[in-house]
């Protein structure tokens, strides 16, 4: 039959105000349900009834540019903000993404960082996934125990209510024979291979030299070491393991080989590798992270994005 517009806006007014659904609508009129479905998308045509999206602090148009430019699975964009409040939003953000991507027995690896740390604060009456959590590499020093991968870990695993192991060993020794001591310790040598073999990596994305690095007061760290960073002009590391240039080009330094935790290889054949990370100072090291693809899933702000989109 032929609608006139006061019958579509009766019908749009059922459908969109007293929340009838298009079969009670279709019963009423003696049509079909098919018929409505047909009446409430010629009413949009003809104007009767305008959808405003309100995207305030959600950024769609980014995030498809992001994933058609640099080919990432999933991205998740939040405000920017200048100060601790943009490593809460980053957090919360990944709290919702890594909730949406958990799939029942996943084994999540673990990295460490300030923002990483925040992200089980959001995770409340989380579904029971049988998922389980292992660090990626050894506890650090000077900076606090929260941002320890194992800390991380263990405080995921509480909030899953499921399995967390704890990997017993610094992230960087003095040297390599220490190192290759502790690897052949049980308990480390066992959970490393629990960690080589995640469905998933939750990771930051560190910029050694920007001014709220981590890395700097970790204490691992000689000044021998950072000098040789700088002088290699280092602007992204990712588990203190993976180290890229201001070209996109991957470094090899003795540093990385007296870190305790998977290797470079192991993590990029991690399945599927999450990053969570952003502000002025980390610009150019989540985009030399996601051009390298050592970044799957990204969680960033819209400054950072527009930044990565910029980009030649």
């Amino acid at each position: 039959m032929d609608m006139a517009r006061n019958d579509l806006v009766r019908i749009v007014h059922m459908y969109y105000e007293e929340n009838y659904t298009q079969q009670q609508i279709a019963e009423q009129l003696g049509c079909s349900r098919m018929a409505v479905s047909r009446y409430l998308r010629k009413a949009r045509d003809m104007g009767v009834v305008r959808i405003d999206i309100n995207y305030d602090g959600i950024f769609p148009d980014l995030e498809r540019g992001m994933r058609e430019k640099f080919g990432l699975r999933d991205v998740a964009i939040v405000p920017y903000e200048n100060g601790p409040l943009l490593k809460k939003r980053l957090a919360q953000a990944a709290a919702g993404l890594l909730l949406r991507r958990l799939r029942p027995g996943n084994v999540v690896g673990v990295g460490w960082g300030s923002t990483l740390a925040l992200i089980p604060d959001f995770l409340a009456h989380t579904p029971a996934l049988g998922v389980t959590f292992v660090p990626l590499l050894g506890g650090y020093g000077q900076i606090s125990n929260r941002m320890h991968a194992n800390q991380i870990a263990s405080r995921l695993g509480e909030v899953f209510r499921c399995k967390s192991y704890i990997l017993n060993a610094p992230a960087l020794v003095n040297n390599i024979s220490l190192k290759e001591s502790l690897m052949e310790d049980p308990s480390i040598k066992s959970t490393l291979d629990v960690a080589r073999g995640a469905d998933m990596a939750l990771v930051g994305v560190g910029s050694p030299f920007a001014q709220e690095s981590t890395l700097l007061d970790s204490g691992y760290y000689s000044p021998d070491d950072m000098e040789k960073l700088r002088a290699s002009k280092i602007e992204c590391n990712l588990l203190s393991m993976i180290y890229i240039d201001d070209k996109g080009h991957e470094r090899s330094f003795d540093v990385a080989d007296r870190n305790v935790g998977v290797t470079s290889d192991e993590y990029k054949k991690i399945p599927v590798k999450m990053a969570v990370a952003g502000g002025c100072g980390k610009l150019l090291a989540v985009y030399l992270a996601i051009r390298q693809k050592l970044v799957d899933v990204l969680v960033t702000d819209e400054k950072t994005t527009e930044f990565c989109l910029g980009m030649q």
